[in-house]
């Protein structure tokens, strides 16, 4: 599904403002760390990023601080705790097999959530993300316009 080669994209997400444990950044996969960063929880000031490449096991991004902008770049190990949130909280979910409104929906289902939703791959503005409710687990691409990457708001 997800080749070796890095995939170029244009995907925003969040960090789980639950996460407090420092995030290593590096100068490339496997390569040594250049930056690590923590959420700023005393001036409630979140990290936020944007996905340029998506390779196997690894993002490169920057994140920005949503508050004081300050910026970092460069790979990161995919984690549970890199993500977005729906930016609907009525209807229906729709994931689809392949990142385009033309493909198949893999999901559809009307158990929305206001959790965070684990980003597992990018390509071009889409998220590929695995939602749990219910005892049932839903992957598949999810577009742009239902997408919320704002640790503040739900984007409606």
């Amino acid at each position: 599904m997800f080749c070796q080669q890095a995939n170029i994209c244009s995907c925003e997400g969040l960090v789980d403002t639950d996460y407090k444990n420092a995030i290593d950044i590096y100068k490339a996969p496997l390569g040594q760390i250049k930056h690590k960063i923590k959420q700023d929880f005393k001036n409630e000031d979140y990290l936020i990023f944007t996905i340029d490449k998506d390779s196997a096991n690894y993002f490169h991004l920057t994140f920005s601080y949503a508050i004081s902008g300050k910026k970092f770049t460069g790979w990161v190990k995919k984690a549970n705790y890199f993500g977005t949130h729906l930016r609907v909280y009525t209807g229906t979910l729709k994931l689809y097999n392949k990142p385009n409104s033309k493909s198949v929906i893999e999901t559809k289902t009307d158990s929305l959530t206001n959790d965070l939703l684990p980003i597992i791959a990018c390509k071009d503005k889409w998220v590929y993300v695995n939602h749990r409710t219910k005892n049932e687990l839903y992957v598949g691409w999810l577009q742009e316009k239902d997408q919320c990457a704002n640790p503040y708001t739900t984007c409606n």
